[in-house]
């Protein structure tokens, strides 16, 4: 922990929160891997269906991404300007974005999967991360998330309401709250009609995640999570935390239930969110750690629980269509599909990691200096602010 000029005493990071990124990024992975490239997707010619049980749920990891986001980007917050805000979260998810979005336009035009113009399209749209797709990459979906989330932030320090942010945080508690109730009783009573179906469209639809009515519930848990831990524990804090956890465990439920494993493998929907629920415990747990200053990871092994931390983004990002493209490369070529899948996962982790390393400070730098560039200008001043990178990324 450290003191910011402002005096708000700030988190460098929790290494058992980068832990758990790195692997909620992993479930991700092998979910697309060993289920989803084959079974919904069937662009690979590689089936697991002995991996079912095993794999059908990773696609969770993306829930947990938001509750620890809710929990950081708050508390990384404190402090700040709108504007400081904004070029911090800039810093963080432009480089490994564009980066990879271009890596992913490159594959589409290799394999022709999309025409030249269609893909400009889809880069055009990804690297802005534009709310409708499709785009570049599919798992882009996640990120047009999590900006909305910053943008209620932004727009909470650009009017100097930060303060109010629990009063936020309750209010879209009690929204998310009452959808999930009328989920579960229209479930219970198994209704019908026009109702019905229009709450199965909107439960279902990709605005519901977008505008976070269906996904709220995870980022209410992690701003929850950031009270309690800023300020302590308290009858109401306890009582929203709890309350939203069940709420995101029910769209956790609605999300899990008509996938095909639960109806022709037998395989129970509620798995999903038992292992959300074993993450949220982790969460707890490494941060009562981290306020008992109690490591979770020796000190030779600290700086590599960070990197993978801070890896996790850019796994996230080369999966999808660059992992694709290597796993079915290396099954083209004859290697089996367990090894095949082992070493594309392992290729798309040294590149994560190997991107972290040995380009990511440098594209930020260079967007740092060219953004500060830009807003002397806009100041007027044309005085260029010297470019001071945090050591500190969120």
């Amino acid at each position: 922990m450290a003191e910011s000029a402002s005096g708000v005493r700030r988190l460098r990071h929790v290494e058992g929160l980068d832990i758990i990124r790195f692997a909620a990024a992993l479930m991700v992975v092998f979910y697309h891997f060993a289920y989803w490239y084959w079974h919904d997707c069937k662009c690979v010619d590689a089936k697991f269906p002995s991996l079912i049980p095993y794999s059908w749920w990773g696609w969770v990891g993306v829930p947990v991404f938001f509750v620890i986001s809710g929990f950081v980007i708050a508390l990384s917050a404190e402090g700040r300007t709108a504007s400081d805000f904004f070029r911090g979260r800039l810093l963080r998810l432009a480089p490994a974005l564009w980066f990879f979005a271009t890596l992913s336009f490159l594959v589409l035009l290799i394999t022709k999967e999309d025409s030249l113009p269609r893909a400009g399209l889809l880069f055009a749209k990804s690297v802005v991360l534009w709310p409708v797709g499709p785009w570049v990459d599919g798992v882009y979906w996640s990120l047009t998330v999590e900006v909305l989330f910053y943008a209620i932030i932004f727009v909470l320090l650009a009017s100097r309401r930060f303060d109010q942010l629990w009063v936020f945080a309750k209010v879209w508690f009690i929204l998310t709250t009452f959808f999930a109730a009328i989920c579960l009783i229209d479930l219970y009573w198994n209704s019908a009609g026009n109702f019905a179906a229009a709450l199965h469209r909107v439960r279902d639809s990709y605005a519901s995640r977008y505008l976070l009515l269906t996904t709220g519930p995870y980022f209410v848990v992690g701003l929850t999570t950031y009270f309690i831990y800023r300020h302590g524990v308290s009858l109401a804090r306890l009582a929203v935390l709890s309350v939203s956890f069940l709420a995101a465990e029910v769209s956790i439920y609605f999300h899990a239930l008509p996938m095909e494993p639960t109806e022709h493998f037998g395989v129970s929907p509620f798995v999903p969110g038992l292992i959300f629920s074993v993450a949220m415990l982790l969460i707890a747990v490494s941060l009562i750690m981290e306020q008992k200053s109690f490591s979770c990871a020796g000190a030779s092994f600290s700086p590599i629980v960070r990197v993978l931390g801070l890896a996790s983004y850019s796994l996230y990002l080369v999966h999808f269509i660059t992992g694709r493209w290597i796993f079915t490369l290396l099954l083209a070529q004859g290697f089996p599909k367990i090894p095949a899948m082992m070493l594309a996962v392992g290729l798309c982790i040294g590149a994560a990691v190997l991107f972290v390393l040995a380009l990511e400070t440098r594209i930020r730098a260079r967007l740092a200096s060219g953004y500060d560039r830009a807003a002397a200008l806009m100041r007027g001043t044309g005085a260029t602010p010297s470019v001071q990178l945090a050591s500190r990324r969120v």
